[in-house]
């Protein structure tokens, strides 16, 4: 039985925190929860769709798109979830279902950490955040210690952590307006968190027709004199590298261009590096934290801003070849950071209480994986290699199917695991979606999840303009479903859309 509830409670649309009601979430927005009906639709047998199943490719999911978990990922993981198989396979009970370096693995693992379902540091197990620092270390070629690393429920609960930071700067200061500066396109649950924390986005552009990079210091520097205007305090920059949604890879030289901006400008630099193992052939992962190094041993002993920079770099198990989205784990690397800062950092993840156990376990199997020798090794070896070039197939049939599809541009994927096409719609299209009360982007993103299953993400989900001025639409697509039919579906989608359109 159902009641009727009233706006009457202490919490209503007029209580409520402002900011939530402001902000949104575009990848799993209203297009996502059309998507699910209409699967539930599939799913009843009887149903008007000229097609058998949705393609989520709104998604960054590798898991929920076919991608399979690395098998020692899982075992070692099975053996520390249930400690018994650990005992049966050690006497030989349960054949080769657990090869002995997993076994080593998770007695290790064990002995360090207890039982998993006990609960950890609230930094997380110490062991991981020494082999998180090892990582590191070997990657960059430069130092990483154990106290810089927090382990986290994903990259999110980094990003949370690191925007409740800089948020209530109206408590010490009244009126005060702290502004955090994002790429556009940027990852829609950035200017969500920011909203929502009343912090002010501050939005800086990335050139398109140069393959999505910043497009110089000067132009970020008028950003920044343009927002201290309008009171609003900047205190932050986020770059994305790889880029969500664009799939650029950052270079050293663009790196170093926010460093400079950083340093001069007095910001804490968080990087978003989640996607640092999709990388596409002809391209190379540099972390902020190695171009931060490399810019430091020349010019801090004559500007001490670029020593006592703050940076902050995320990475979780949810994307590359690990795929472990609903496992949440991930670490953030903060550096710069004084010991009284440092402190209130530390007080603040308390409140946090832990990262989850498994997730933990996952980062670690992430950071330290089967190396030659191991009897492990050349499976893990074979099912990486699939997973990368499953991607690689992908991306690259995507990208030829957009250089086919008139009034479509795409730049081609360089890293990551989406595709930001650019379409031109004709001004009938445009004229049509706002009889129909949409903007053009929603609109045709609509238009093609019903036509062919595949559900995107509208362009002004990530700061991009919405075409109803000139027609120009973007949209987000992730290139991780390996069932090749729904290509050429778009690509009939979009030819029939211009011919019943042009000209009108």
């Amino acid at each position: 039985m159902s009641t009727q509830l009233t706006a009457s409670g202490p919490i209503t649309l007029k209580t409520i925190n402002p900011g939530i009601l402001r902000a949104d979430y575009a990848v799993r927005g209203k297009l996502a929860a059309l998507a699910a009906q209409i699967r539930v639709d599939l799913g009843n047998g009887t149903h008007k769709w000229p097609f058998n199943r949705i393609v989520s490719l709104n998604l960054g999911n590798p898991q929920g798109c076919g991608q399979k978990p690395l098998t020692f990922f899982r075992q070692v993981l099975a053996l520390l979830e249930y400690p018994e198989l650990l005992e049966l396979a050690e006497a030989g009970e349960l054949g080769d279902a657990f090869p002995q370096d997993t076994r080593t693995r998770a007695s290790a693992l064990l002995r360090a950490v207890g039982s998993i379902g006990a609960y950890s540091s609230n930094y997380g197990y110490q062991c991981v955040r020494e082999a998180v620092a090892e990582y590191i270390s070997k990657r960059d070629g430069f130092p990483s210690v154990p106290e810089d690393i927090f382990l986290t429920c994903g990259a999110f609960e980094g990003m949370l952590i690191s925007m409740t930071l800089l948020s209530g700067g109206h408590m010490q200061q009244p009126g005060e307006r702290v502004g955090v500066l994002l790429p556009v396109p940027f990852y829609p649950v950035y200017r969500a968190l920011l909203i929502t924390l009343d912090l002010v986005p501050i939005f800086y552009h990335l050139d398109e027709q140069e393959g999505w990079k910043v497009r110089g210091k000067s132009s970020l520097e008028n950003v920044i004199a343009d927002a201290r205007n309008q009171g609003i305090v900047p205190r932050c920059i986020v770059v994305i590298n790889p880029s969500n949604p664009t799939g650029t890879v950052s270079s050293q030289a663009n790196l170093e261009t926010i460093i400079e901006l950083s340093a001069e400008q007095n910001l804490v630099l968080l990087a978003d590096e989640v996607y640092q193992e999709n990388l596409f052939p002809g391209y190379t992962f540099v972390s902020c934290k190695a171009a931060l190094r490399r810019v430091q041993t020349t010019r801090s002993s004559q500007d001490t801003r670029y020593s006592s920079l703050q940076l902050i770099s995320l990475h979780s198990v949810s994307k590359g070849m690990v795929g472990e989205g609903g496992q949440r784990g991930g670490y953030f690397e903060a550096i710069g950071f004084p010991s009284e800062v440092r402190e209130q950092l530390q007080k603040l993840i308390t409140y946090m209480l832990q990262p989850a156990s498994a997730g933990q376990i996952l980062v670690d199997l992430m950071v330290n994986p089967p190396a030659p020798g191991q009897e492990s090794y050349p499976l893990y070896k074979q099912e990486h290699t699939a997973v990368y070039n499953r991607l690689q197939r992908q991306a690259d049939a995507l990208d030829k199917a957009f250089e086919q599809m008139p009034g479509v541009h795409c730049a081609r994927a360089q890293g990551a695991i989406y595709h930001f096409p650019r379409v031109g719609l004709p001004p009938a299209a445009v004229r049509a979606a706002k009889e129909m009360g949409e903007t053009p982007d929603v609109w045709y993103c609509k238009k093609l999840l019903e036509a062919t299953g595949v559900c995107v993400v509208p362009g002004s989900g990530f700061g991009m303009s919405d075409g109803s001025e000139d027609g120009k639409i973007w949209f987000r697509i992730s290139f991780l479903d390996d069932e090749t039919g729904w290509i050429g579906a778009m690509d009939r989608f979009q030819r029939q859309l211009l011919e019943r359109y042009a000209g009108k």
